[in-house]
């Protein structure tokens, strides 16, 4: 896992951003460039939520919709995600890192470099604002438990 980690950070540093570049979910939130949102993310301290597409994706278009342009989806990820939007076929090397098998996927990392959750394929609105709650428990949970460690 440690190895994965390390890949993850070190792939988004060093991939030039006009390789990640790619039409986002309408939205000021959602950055194009995914190694500015990595440092975004780290200075806030906040998770990074990457939305990996490819070019004719009938369910990345259906998922930008019908998901990511639902006021409480959209809310929700302004207040509690920086986001990122890539094509996992201009970038697969980040892709195949990042375990993308089947588009759309949704991946949320956290501040300290640790896949928080997988979202693999369409889903629905009120499955989505399930799912990143979930991982936004989880995330805080995780850091709970690693801040009690390192006090003992």
């Amino acid at each position: 896992m440690r190895r994965r980690e390390f890949l993850l950070a070190s792939s988004v540093a060093l991939l030039p951003s006009t390789f990640l570049r790619a039409d986002a979910p309408e939205s000021s939130a959602w950055h194009a460039d995914v190694h500015e949102a990595w440092q975004l993310a780290q200075a806030q301290q906040r998770p990074l939520l990457l939305y990996i597409t490819m070019p004719g994706c009938g369910y990345c278009r259906k998922m930008e919709a019908d998901t990511l342009r639902d006021p409480a989806i959209a809310e929700h990820i302004q207040q509690n995600f920086v986001a990122a939007h890539f094509d996992g076929q201009a970038n697969p090397q980040l892709a195949r890192r990042l375990g993308v098998q089947v588009y759309p996927t949704t991946v949320i990392v956290a501040p300290e470099n640790r896949i928080i959750a997988s979202i693999r394929g369409y889903v629905a609105p009120q499955q989505m604002q399930a799912r990143l709650a979930a991982a936004v428990s989880a995330d805080v949970a995780q850091q709970t438990q690693s801040s009690s460690r390192r006090r003992r």
